[in-house]
């Protein structure tokens, strides 16, 4: 059985936000696939105090905004002595046949590991969004004056891995941005999701929604493109509600949407008609998805695929999305069910029209098939049991 390393810079147990999610999903197709995976996770202990990391990277840091705090991080554990030396020790203990690894950050170690000729095997780097871009958006949505040189840093990192690595991306869009620097085609694998039984969970309401409101459903991490897509199109929108209607929010996303409504100036008529309810168990989240009247994708900037797009699509659900939100499941975005506007104007009206129809069963689609992970993450399979038997 040919053995694979399988890199991730976060714990994927009790996976929570969307890129533990899709390296959970990732390692369970790699190893259904009959490979023999070992999973090493790398990450700052001090930002998931419940999970234990192969190796921990926590420690004094280089000056930079929060936001940078994944790269970074990975590029002290790159330089530091003795946090390598326990990197070097577990490729020789692990002496893989293919190393697989999600996302760029870990990226600066494994090509420092390579030239120093720790391993020999090839590499398969999962790429989520082309980060160059993703952080110069987020950069520039918190105002950070310096970004260009740090949009640089990640720009030459993303580059190097690329020239070094097989490469999948989770959209057209971010394999035509990566395929100048790739030495062989770079495989698309977009974001998918699990479909769930929910008939049974009709009217059990999570303390708070009252069953004479109807409510659209928004669900997220705390990632700046949710926290700027929320605040620029739904909390614009409040105020046109109903008194009948409320806006749910589940989700990490929940804490600095706090921030955002304290400053929005927003009559406290209008605030009243969201509900922040934080991270939520699975069952509550299946409860809230199934007694929702509309899912919202407020996504404005950002790339890769929205792992929520999936889900929402497999949900059977009234979604209300932008056309961003929809990026890589632009075949799904004419469904009965999806209505997109990318204005506060647009994105009220929607939500509005969402919450006073009638509800309906939504139609069969045999296409969503093709959005189970299972499905979505073939082209992966694919190129590490090539590269594994190489």
């Amino acid at each position: 059985m040919r053995k694979v390393l399988h890199l991730i810079p976060f714990p994927i147990a009790n996976a929570l936000h969307g890129g533990q999610i899709r390296a959970r999903e990732t390692n369970a197709v790699l190893r259904g696939a009959g490979l023999d995976v070992r999973t090493a996770c790398i990450f700052d202990a001090g930002l998931y105090p419940n999970a234990s990391p192969d190796i921990d990277l926590s420690g004094e840091l280089p000056s930079a905004p929060w936001q940078l705090r994944d790269f970074v991080t990975a590029k002290a554990f790159a330089e530091n002595d003795r946090k390598f030396g326990a990197f070097a020790e577990l490729l020789n203990a692990a002496k893989p046949d293919l190393i697989v690894f999600e996302e760029p950050w870990l990226g600066k170690a494994l090509l420092k590991a390579k030239a120093q000729g720790l391993f020999t095997c090839p590499i398969l780097y999962n790429s989520y969004n082309v980060e160059f871009i993703a952080k110069g958006n987020i950069l520039a949505d918190a105002g950070i004056s310096d970004r260009e040189k740090w949009v640089d840093e990640i720009r030459d990192l993303e580059r190097e891995i690329v020239s070094s690595a097989a490469v999948t991306a989770c959209t057209a869009e971010d394999a035509k941005t990566l395929s100048p620097w790739a030495e062989t085609e770079i495989s698309i694998a977009p974001n998918g999701a699990t479909k769930r039984k929910r008939s049974h969970l009709s009217g059990i309401l999570h303390q708070g929604i009252s069953p004479n409101s109807r409510y659209a459903l928004f669900v997220g991490s705390g990632h700046p493109p949710n926290v700027a897509g929320f605040r620029d199109l739904v909390l614009r929108s409040l105020p046109a509600l109903t008194s009948a209607h409320r806006v749910i929010v589940a989700g990490s996303v929940c804490d600095p949407l706090y921030s955002e409504l304290e400053s929005s100036g927003l009559p406290y008529m209008s605030r009243d008609k969201i509900g922040l309810l934080g991270t939520v168990t699975d069952f509550a989240l299946d409860c809230l998805i199934k007694n929702a009247s509309a899912i919202l994708l407020p996504i404005t900037y950002g790339g890769g695929s929205n792992l929520k797009t999936a889900e929402a699509l497999l949900s059977g659900k009234p979604i209300v999305a932008t056309r961003k939100a929809f990026r890589a499941y632009e075949d799904f975005s004419d469904a009965d069910t999806v209505t997109l506007a990318d204005t506060p104007k647009e994105f009220g009206s929607a939500i509005r029209h969402a919450l006073s129809r009638e509800s309906r069963k939504a139609k069969e689609d045999p296409r969503l098939e093709r959005l189970l992970w299972s499905n979505t993450l073939k082209p992966i399979v694919e190129i590490a049991s090539r590269l594994a038997r190489v």
